[in-house]
């Protein structure tokens, strides 16, 4: 079934909270980084619930913060806390991932400041394109 989004090419609308950071600019340079990593994308794609792509990715942001203090969570389900993976259901969260759009809260807990952006997976469609673009 054709849905209004089947030109583009991206299966995946991810809204990503950047949650209690010390300031806009700390939230905002872990949110890019997260939003513009290719293998949070492709695992997104993939419908992996893979926290440790993504925790990786706000660590090379180039902000401090402690990964003790870090919560990430996919929807409701809890993926990363206190410092260590928490136990969740792949399959119940695969079947998330598998929606036109979900949310990636990322608390980072060093300070009061919130925001919020969007990205989305990285499909075969998206290289196919980019891959015949020549400059």
């Amino acid at each position: 079934m054709k849905t209004s989004l089947d030109f583009l090419t991206f299966s995946l609308l991810i809204k990503i909270n950047i949650l209690n950071s010390k300031n806009e600019d700390e939230a905002l340079k872990i949110g890019f980084k997260i939003a513009n990593s290719l293998l949070v994308k492709t695992a997104f794609y993939g419908s992996d619930a893979n926290w440790g792509r993504i925790l990786a990715a706000a660590g090379a942001a180039g902000v401090k913060f402690n990964p003790v203090k870090v919560e990430i969570k996919l929807g409701k389900y809890i993926l990363f806390k206190n410092g260590m993976p928490v136990k969740f259901s792949e399959k119940v969260l695969k079947k998330y991932l598998m929606q036109k759009e979900v949310e990636l809260f990322f608390k980072v807990n060093t300070g009061k400041k919130n925001i919020s952006i969007y990205t989305s997976d990285l499909t075969e469609s998206y290289i196919k394109i980019n891959a015949h673009y020549r400059t």
